[in-house]
């Protein structure tokens, strides 16, 4: 991307498995709901849009 000029963003949420966002995820260990980061989530998609 940075060799065509596009500007772009990473996000990484430390400490959040697969899925947080997905209520009905239960892997655990693996992919599991986090209500904290969906929420926070969400809010970061709500701000950009």
């Amino acid at each position: 991307m940075d060799g065509a000029g596009i500007n772009w963003q990473l996000l990484d949420f430390g400490r959040r498995l697969h899925s947080f966002a997905e209520e009905e995820t239960v892997m655990k260990g693996k992919a599991e709901f986090n209500a904290a980061a969906a929420h926070q989530t969400y809010r970061m998609l709500d701000d950009f849009i």
